[in-house]
């Protein structure tokens, strides 16, 4: 591979995609020859909880051309019509923009895979309209060929009652809602919440969330109760934070000794422990 191509895979490292603001993993390992003609590798990221692998092609003998993309065989888009690939150079981040852009189609081409169940899809509708909810959807089958849809909804909430360290920058989401529709009809529904480290700890684990039960709800009236539940969830902790914060300064204000911190960093932790 020439000096370019290496190029367009560090720039490829910095892309992060999806609900889980994951980042795009690169196979070196599996970089190879194909026919003494191609130089080839793999890229995968995580879409719904699963893992998705697609595979670049570079044609060693035109390496200032686009890669051909092996994606999944139920989804083909028109590569030529990528502006990634009409503006394609090799000495910028052009395949970042590009798998960038595919990401982007595989989100729409899996959520209107949805469309043969009109219940189920009438109802992300109201997440699919919002063009800031990339809510993600995937299918896999059970052991009786049925259906299971994943469906990954991204939660934004407002941390900034949390301390500095804990808190989560406005363009990144602190969880998501991930529901899992399985039977005939996908009648049955498992739902459960995927958080941040950071966001998880300082709520003591999800597990102490205690979420409701799916039963009889709608796709939008549960989420909202998620919503809601998590942030009076983190406004608690907040408040407990900073009523100990207060604690602790009162206390050291009222001190007439001399008090010496050797770590600033630790200290202001300790502020916050629970």
């Amino acid at each position: 591979m020439t000096l370019n191509i290496f190029n367009q895979i560090n720039q490829l490292k910095k892309l992060v995609l999806g609900v889980q603001n994951d980042s795009v993993q690169i196979l070196m390992d599996r970089v190879m020859q194909v026919e003494n003609d191609e130089n080839v590798f793999d890229i995968s990221f995580s879409f719904a909880s699963s893992a998705i692998c697609w595979q670049v092609i570079y044609n060693k003998d035109h390496l200032d051309l686009a890669p051909d993309i092996i994606v999944d065989e139920s989804f083909d888009p028109e590569i030529k019509e990528l502006n990634s690939f009409k503006n394609w150079s090799n000495h910028d981040d052009s395949l970042y923009k590009m798998i960038k852009e595919l990401h982007n189609l595989f989100l729409i081409h899996q959520q209107n895979l949805l469309t043969k169940y009109e219940s189920l899809y009438s109802e992300l509708q109201e997440f699919i309209s919002n063009s800031k909810v990339a809510c993600e959807v995937s299918f896999i089958k059970d052991e009786s060929g049925n259906d299971v849809v994943m469906v990954l909804i991204p939660i934004k909430i407002d941390s900034t009652i949390l301390p500095e360290y804990i808190r989560v920058e406005n363009n990144i989401n602190c969880g998501c809602l991930f529901l899992e529709y399985s039977s005939e009809n996908l009648s049955a529904v498992k739902p459960s919440l995927k958080l941040l480290k950071s966001i998880e700890s300082a709520l003591s684990g999800v597990e102490n969330l205690r979420i409701p039960s799916y039963a009889g709800a709608t796709l939008l009236s549960y989420f909202e109760n998620i919503n809601e539940l998590l942030t009076s969830s983190i406004k608690f902790v907040g408040l407990r934070f900073k009523k100990r914060k207060e604690l602790i300064v009162e206390m050291l204000s009222n001190w007439s000794g001399k008090c010496m911190v050797d770590n600033i960093e630790a200290f202001k932790r300790s502020c916050f422990k629970k």
